[in-house]
């Protein structure tokens, strides 16, 4: 079943994505290697999804427990705005990575 029934419905989910290109990625981000290489690899899904490719649903990944641990460590060594922004970040990508693979599964 497509939940897309009109062109707007898609447009929205979009200019969710799109907003993902606006975020600077937070400056804790980058004690973390493996956050880093993440961004670079949900950037291209990001973008081929805004472009209109439906992307199978395998290759949505989302982000691995060791790096998720990895983040919360670093947030609660820095009660700080930086730590905030990091978690708003890492929120925002679990956002990003439900939208993706909802667009995939409603796409197929």
């Amino acid at each position: 079943m497509n939940f897309f029934r009109r062109r707007d419905d898609l447009s929205v989910y979009n200019s969710i994505l799109k907003v993902f290109f606006k975020i600077k990625l937070p400056k804790l981000a980058k004690e973390i290697d493996d956050l880093l290489s993440y961004d670079s690899y949900i950037s291209g899904i990001i973008g081929r999804s805004i472009e209109g490719d439906n992307i199978p649903l395998n290759e949505i990944h989302k982000l691995d427990e060791e790096t998720i641990d990895k983040i919360f460590r670093v947030i609660d060594k820095n009660n700080s705005r930086d730590g905030k922004e990091l978690l708003i970040y890492y929120l925002f990508i679990k956002v990003i990575v439900e939208i993706l693979r909802y667009k995939s599964i409603q796409l197929k």
